[in-house]
C-alpha cells in the first residue's frame, strides 16, 4: 500500500504505491517509547533492542550541525549521568549498555526525537515515538491524521481523502490547521524544520488565497468568541466550516467542530441544518478514526442524544463520501 523512500531535503517519508481510498487504516501502533521531554531521548533510546535502537536511528532528524554551547552543555551532563548508570549497571552484574555514551550521539538522539515525536491524547504532557508512523513528514494541509485509539491500546493513522499512486502520506503535526503561515511556522520550530508544504508555498496562488482564508477564519474566531447569541454562533461557525472545506483540511478538529455546530442548530429550530452538518461530523470522524475508535462512539453518542432521527434513510449511507461537497454546502 505504501512503501518508504527518500522524500528531498525532508529525509525519508512514506509514499503510496497504489490508489488508497479516504478512511483506510493505514498504521496501527504502540511507541518505541515515550518520555516527557527531549533531554530523557538518549537514555530510553539506549534502552532499547537492537532492532528498535536501529529503527529509532534511522529516523531522519533536523540540523544536526545544531551546537550551541548550551547543548553542548546539556550534552555532557547527560552523557556523564549516563556512564555513571552504566558503572552501576556493571558493578550490580546487570545488562550494560553496548557502547560508552557519547556527547555528540546525545545530541542526534535529541534532534531525531525532537523532529519525529508526538504527544500522546491519553497523557497530554508525554510524547512517543513510532516506528513507522514517524517516518510520516508534515504538511499543514495533510492527506492522513494520526489518533490514539484506546480499544486497541495502539495510534492508528487513516487517510483523510483519496491518495493517489505516487504520493507522499502526510500528516500535520500542528493542533490546530487555521493558522496563518507565519504562526504556524512558528509552532514548528520546535520540530527543527521549516514547512515547505503546498500550503506554505506563497508563490502559489493557491497558497496565497488559502493564506487569506486563514486571516478571515481568524477574525470569525475572534468574533464568535464575542458573540452572545446563539443564531449569531451558528453563522460564524458555518462561515469557518466552509473556510475549512475550500481549503481541503480535515479530521478530528473538523468533525468535531461540524458535531458542535450542528447542536448550535438543533437549539435554535433549524432541524435539517442540524441533520447535515450531523453527518458530515460523523462522515469525518470515522474517516480520520475508524468505527471502532473511542471518538467516533462518543460522536455517535452526542448525534443520537439530538434525536434527529435516520440521518438519510439508512446507516450505510450515513458513512457514504460520495456526496461530501453537497452537505458542505447545505450547511
Amino acid at each position: 500500500m505504501f512503501i518508504a523512500r527518500p522524500a528531498g531535503a525532508k529525509g525519508i517519508g512514506l509514499f503510496a504505491t497504489q490508489l488508497i481510498p479516504a478512511g483506510t487504516r493505514l498504521l496501527a501502533e504502540k511507541p518505541l517509547f515515550t518520555v516527557a521531554s527531549e533531554s530523557e531521548a538518549y537514555a530510553a533510546s539506549r534502552r532499547l533492542g537492537s532492532h528498535d535502537r536501529k529503527t529509532f536511528l534511522g529516523l531522519v532528524g533536523g540540523d544536526a550541525r545544531e551546537r550551541s554551547k548550551r547543548l553542548w552543555v546539556e550534552a555532557g551532563w547527560h552523557t556523564v549521568k549516563e556512564v555513571v548508570r552504566d558503572v552501576v549497571n556493571v558493578i550490580g552484574k546487570r545488562n550494560g549498555a553496548i557502547t560508552w555514551p557519547r556527547a555528540p550521539s546525545y545530541l542526534n538522539a535529541r534532534s531525531i526525537f525532537l523532529s519525529n515525536n508526538f504527544a500522546l491524547s491519553t497523557s497530554p504532557s508525554m510524547r512517543a515515538i513510532f516506528p513507522n508512523i514517524s517516518r510520516l513528514n508534515h504538511a499543514c494541509v495533510p492527506n492522513t491524521e494520526a489518533n490514539w485509539n484506546a480499544n486497541l491500546d495502539h495510534f492508528t493513522v487513516h487517510t483523510l481523502s483519496p491518495v493517489p499512486e505516487g504520493e507522499e502520506l502526510t500528516l500535520s503535526y500542528l493542533e490546530s490547521h487555521g493558522a496563518v503561515t507565519a504562526d504556524r511556522q512558528e509552532a514548528l520550530r520546535g520540530f527543527m524544520f521549516e514547512c515547505g508544504c503546498a500550503a506554505c508555498a506563497m508563490g502559489t496562488p493557491a497558497a496565497r488565497r488559502g493564506e487569506l482564508s486563514r486571516a478571515d477564519l481568524q477574525i470569525k474566531v475572534r468574533e464568535f468568541a464575542q458573540s452572545d447569541g446563539s443564531k449569531g454562533e451558528l453563522s460564524i461557525m458555518q462561515s469557518m466550516l466552509r473556510m475549512y472545506e475550500q481549503e481541503g483540511i480535515r479530521g478530528r478538529e473538523l468533525a468535531t467542530m461540524y458535531i458542535a455546530t450542528a447542536k448550535m442548530a438543533h437549539s435554535t429550530g433549524a432541524l435539517e441544518d442540524a441533520r447535515a452538518l450531523a453527518k458530515r461530523g460523523l462522515q469525518l470522524e470515522e474517516t480520520c478514526c475508524g468505527s471502532d475508535s473511542p471518538f467516533f462512539a462518543n460522536s455517535l453518542a452526542d448525534v443520537e442524544r439530538l434525536q434527529l432521527g435516520d440521518l438519510d434513510g439508512g446507516t450505510a449511507s450515513v458513512f457514504d463520501t460520495t456526496d461530501l461537497p453537497q452537505v458542505a454546502a447545505a450547511a
